[in-house]
Formats: structure tokens, C-alpha cells, sequence
């Protein structure tokens, strides 16, 4: 028996379409309704009988619906496994392997007006049977196609990535940044997407060098684990290998934003520097590296990796009023190494945080400012000044986006570092997605100073009284501080506050939890510590404390 099939009427009642994640890019769809009711037309039956001849064209209705069985059962349950897969960032989805299970089914046929009918009714139910599977199988394919197909595709247009940012830094950087879904990977416990990614400058300002190469190495691009190194779950994680973030760094290089002037007035105590300088004057820093920083992931304490920026021109220059102008007082080419922190922020960005001293080596020294400088001098002021300028590096090299989705920002609870080949390693984080909204309306957390001591601080100070150097042991009031914090928090249920601190107006540490600040290796003069707060919601405060002190030469 053929027959054509056509759905006239369909009617459920408490709808349920279920997801679930499977291994090898499988998601195992679940259809569930009650009190089913499908309304067919029949057409085109032909129908063999043995005494008659051949039937043609004969048209039946039926209705095909779902009743109690005795049990209280009327339901109709529909499982599907959908195939997943990313072409040219798009997501295709198919179907195999579709069961149905039903419970009180019941089919009505309307016939009339056709003769012996009865004979051939029970063939035509069976038909049915045959054909219903096939039917709710095109239900399960329309459903993904209208439902499953544009949720699955939002969640990936989410995680990509088209960022264009300009005048980061006030002067004119822009950074091009891109990333598409190229593969998926699934568990039991999580969906993992593969980004491609490409980061540039698109507009490289002529004054800033080309970089001297790359330390890129071939390498497979890092899918997130289901867990972290403990085991525990998270919400939402995101892994970036060192490639990909020296791709970032060598676009900041280019578009400018690594070469930076510091002034007037950043460097505190430049009147030790030398009695050429007078009340009044101010000196700045100018930063000019020749090439990108780089990071290596892993293998430093306490900290996510190394940075390393070699090849980086420090001039310090001196504002007098009557110049009108900044001049030259010495250069020096140095290469610096230095542990950086990780964080997010709330605007869906990498944070990198220096707080740790830097390892410093001065290559190539520049006395031919206006003050005859010799190279012992100027490699220790150089040594005081880099600590100072690389936490601001850091805060203009936030420029690496985190995909996030559906309105949702991450705040990071963990990150762990894992090996990867020709020291490509990858860096993980995961922590909770937190919805915009919530932070948006959420309140702000409050920190209190709990207690603020001071320290003597003993240094050797280099300074320069015509033409001679000098070296002094001074002993310095207030040239170290511990300040002892705690917070209030609006919203413990989500987790601790965590703090983040800047020193004289330079750039910010890291966000972590911590319950004191200690800072020494202050210079003479007027200093201030800032610090603020921000909840597990990373709602930051929008008052933030100061300290405020004097450091002196003791008598």
C-alpha cells in the first residue's frame, strides 16, 4: 500500500524540548507533550485486494491523538541525536537515530462513503504506525531547524569576536581583533568551541618601529578542559594559548599603544637626581620600544608567566617653565623581564597585572642629555623607574577580549597554565558567567582601612653634585607601608571581595582577594596608595579610599 500524508491539525499541551550534551559533537534532543493531538488527511491510498482488484485514490481522514491508557499516562516522547559541526563558522546540525514512545495513542479514521472499508482499515492504521515515526522525525528536524538551530547559532555568533578599538590610549592606537568558531568538541559535562583568531593593527602610526620578528610556533590551537586541575566544574572557561596572546602584543606594538610619554611631574623625588634641578622642575618618561613585548606561560611563581620586553628605549626628560618645553636629561636601552598576573575585567577583557620587580638589563646607556650623567647613575635611576612605569604598561595592554555570551561577562575564579608543544603553552580560566543586568543593578562594595603602619626604609641613593657621583645610605621615615583592609560586601552569597591597589597615580595591580597591602621602596616626597573594591558580581566601588603619606630623609 502506498499513501500520501498530510498534517492538518497539531495540538500539544506542556511542551517540553530537553538538550543534552554528548560526547564526539553529539547533543541528544528530548521532545516531551501531553494530551497530543495530530490531525491528517490521507490521500492517494492504493491498495491491493485480493477479490476486487486494485484500489486507487481513495481519501481518509484521521486524527491521531494521545489518551489516558488505564494509567494516567497521554503522553508522546520523542528522542533524537543531533550531529553537530562549525563550516566556515556556521553551525550545521543533523538528525539520526530518532525514537518514539508514546502512551495512550489512539487513531481515528473517517471513511465514509467508502466501500469495505473495514477490510482494509487496519492496514491503513499500520500504515500509520509506519509512517509515524518518519512523521515526528520531520516534527524533531522542523523543531531544530526553527528552535535548536538559531539558539545553537546566537550561542556561536556570542563567542565570536569582531572588535575594533580605537584611540585606546588617547593618542590614536587602534587594534583590529577577530575570532570565529572553527571546531567543537563536546562531554557529557560541557560544549567546547575553538576560536581562529587574528589581531592587527590597521593603522600603524609611521613613528613607531616594526617589530624584529615573532616568536610564533606552530601549534595546535588549545580546546578548554571539562574541568579544572582539582576536578571541580565552572560555568564558563576560556583558553588562550601563548601564540594568540603575542599575536595581541605584537598589534599593540604596532598600533602604538606600547610607546608611551609619562608626564609631567610622574617621577616623584627628582630633585635627588641632581642639583641642576631646580624647585619647580618636572620630570617625564618616554617609553620607545623597538619590538613587541612577549609572554612565555607557566614557570614563574605565583604569578600566570613571564613578560619580556627587550629592546626598550627608557628617556627621562625634564620640563622647565621658562623652556617651555621637555629636554633630554639621559637614555638607556634596557631589556626587562618581569611576572604578570591575569585577571577579567568586567567589560569582557584580559587583565594583565605586574606587581612583582622586575628583572633589569641596561644594555646601552645615553649621557648625552643636558646633564652630564654617568652610566652607574643613570643604570639605578633606570632600576627606580621601570617598577614604577610597567604596571601601567600592563593596564594599556588590557586589550585582549574574552568571549562571553548572552549578555553575560566572566569573572574569573581560577586559571591554571597547561603544557603545550615548543613552549606554546595554554592558559585557562574559568570562573561563573555573571549577567550584565544583575552587575548593572547590583550594589556597590565599600573598602575600609582598617589600620595603616609605617615603616623606616634604608637606601643607597646615587646623586650628582657637579659632575661627581655620590653614593649615601639614607635612611628614608615612612619609605615602607602596610595597610591592613577588609570590605563590605553586598553580596557575599556570590563570593569574597577582591582588591586592587595604584601607587603616586600609576597603573593598578591585580584584582585578588587580600586582607593587607604592603608597598616599600618609597623616594622623599608626597605619596598616595589608592585602593578599591569589587564584588564576585564585579560590581567595582565608585569611591575608592586613599593613604596619603610623606616619605622624609630622617635626620
Amino acid at each position: 500500500m502506498s499513501v500520501d500524508v498530510e498534517i492538518t491539525d497539531l495540538y500539544m499541551e506542556n511542551l517540553d524540548l530537553g538538550l543534552n550534551l554528548q560526547p564526539s559533537e553529539r547533543l541528544d534532543v528530548g521532545l516531551y507533550a501531553e494530551n497530543m493531538v495530530v490531525g491528517l488527511q490521507l490521500s492517494n491510498i492504493d491498495y491491493v485486494l485480493d477479490i476486487f482488484g486494485l484500489l486507487r485514490g481513495l481519501e481518509v481522514g484521521a486524527v491521531v491523538n494521545t489518551t489516558d491508557d488505564g494509567g494516567g499516562n497521554n503522553y508522546l516522547d520523542v528522542v533524537t541525536l543531533l550531529a553537530m559541526s562549525v563550516n566556515n563558522g556556521d553551525i550545521d546540525l543533523d538528525t539520526n537515530n530518532t525514537d518514539l514512545n508514546v502512551s495512550g495513542l489512539d487513531i481515528q479514521l473517517d471513511a465514509t462513503g467508502i466501500a469495505l472499508f473495514d477490510n482494509i482499515a487496519s492496514i491503513i492504521v499500520d500504515a500509520l504506525l509506519d509512517v509515524m515515526l518518519s512523521l515526528f522525525n520531520d516534527l524533531i528536524t522542523t523543531l531544530v531547524d526553527y528552535l535548536i538551530m538559531p539558539l545553537v547559532s546566537e550561542f556561536l555568533s556570542e563567542l565570536s569576536i569582531g572588535v575594533s578599538l580605537e584611540n585606546i590610549d588617547g593618542n590614536g592606537a587602534n587594534i583590529d581583533f577577530t575570532a570565529t568558531p572553527d571546531y567543537l568538541n563536546t562531554t557529557a559535562t560541557g560544549l567546547s568551541v575553538r576560536l581562529a583568531t587574528n589581531a592587527s593593527a590597521p593603522t600603524p602610526p609611521a613613528t613607531v618601529p616594526t617589530a624584529l620578528g615573532s616568536l610564533y610556533v606552530d601549534g595546535i590551537a588549545p580546546i578548554m578542559p571539562a574541568t579544572t586541575p582539582d576536578g571541580s566544574t565552572f560555568d564558563f572557561g576560556v583558553a588562550l594559548s601563548a601564540n594568540v596572546l603575542n599575536q595581541i602584543l605584537v598589534a599593540a606594538h604596532d598600533s602604538g599603544l606600547t610607546t608611551m610619554e609619562l608626564g609631567p611631574g610622574f617621577y616623584q623625588g627628582s630633585s635627588t637626581l641632581n642639583d641642576a634641578i631646580l624647585e619647580g622642575d618636572l620630570v617625564g618618561i618616554r617609553i620607545t620600544p623597538a619590538s613587541a613585548p612577549y609572554v612565555t606561560l607557566g614557570n614563574a611563581e605565583g604569578a600566570a608567566g613571564t613578560l619580556y620586553w627587550y629592546n626598550l628605549t627608557v628617556s627621562l626628560d625634564l620640563y622647565r617653565e621658562s623652556w617651555g618645553e621637555y629636554r633630554t636629561i639621559f637614555g638607556a636601552t634596557i631589556n626587562v623581564e618581569v611576572p604578570f598576573e591575569i585577571n577579567s575585567t568586567f567589560g569582557g577583557y584580559l587583565a594583565l597585572s605586574i606587581e612583582q620587580l622586575p628583572i633589569i638589563e641596561v644594555t646601552q646607556t645615553d649621557a648625552s642629555g643636558i646633564l652630564p650623567l654617568p652610566a652607574s647613575f643613570i643604570n639605578s635611576t633606570v632600576e627606580y623607574v621601570i617598577p614604577m612605569v610597567l604596571p601601567l604598561l600592563a593596564n594599556q595592554l588590557q586589550v585582549i577580549p574574552l568571549p562571553s555570551i548572552f549578555d553575560h561577562t566572566l569573572f574569573m575564579e581560577e586559571f591554571w597554565v597547561e603544557g603545550g608543544s615548543d613552549s606554546n603553552n595554554t592558559l585557562a580560566l574559568a570562573g561563573k558567567l555573571i549577567p550584565i543586568a544583575l552587575v548593572q543593578n547590583a550594589a556597590a562594595p565599600t573598602t575600609n582601612i582598617d589600620d595603616v603602619t609605617y615603616r623606616q626604609t634604608t637606601v643607597e641613593m646615587e646623586s650628582v653634585t657637579g659632575g661627581i657621583v655620590s653614593t649615601n645610605s639614607v635612611t628614608l621615615n615612612n619609605g615602607a607601608v602596610n595597610i591592613r583592609i577588609s570590605g563590605t560586601n553586598p553580596n557575599p552569597e556570590y563570593g569574597g571581595l577582591q582588591y586592587r591597589f595604584k601607587i603616586d597615580g600609576g597603573g593598578w595591580s591585580a584584582w585578588k582577594e587580600r586582607s593587607s597591602i604592603d608597598i616599600d621602596s618609597f623616594l622623599a616626597g608626597d605619596h598616595s596608595v589608592r585602593i578599591c573594591s569589587r564584588s564576585a558580581l564585579m560590581k567595582e566601588e565608585t569611591d575608592c579610599p586613599v593613604v596619603e603619606f610623606t616619605t622624609t630623609v630622617a635626620e
